[in-house]
């Protein structure tokens, strides 16, 4: 998995949200953020990479899930 796609994917959300835009992820994209923090494992959470993972509620949606992964609220 290439680190680099997956911050520009993760950066992209972060940076729609604070303007206000369409911050919806596609089902592949999520696919490769999740997939890419499962195999990163406890490293994910290393300094300058992700923040720890955040609470969702139950029944949240997928996008919301796999941001919690990434610390952060979707």
């Amino acid at each position: 998995m290439d680190s680099y796609a997956v911050d520009l994917i993760v950066h992209r959300w972060s940076q729609a949200r604070t303007q206000g835009r369409d911050a919806r992820l596609t089902e592949a994209e999520l696919a490769l953020v999740d997939a890419a923090v499962d195999g990163w494992g406890e490293h994910a959470y290393a300094p300058g990479v992700f923040g720890a993972p955040v609470d969702v509620p139950a029944g949240a949606d997928g996008q919301t899930r796999v941001l919690a992964r990434t610390g952060r609220r979707g």
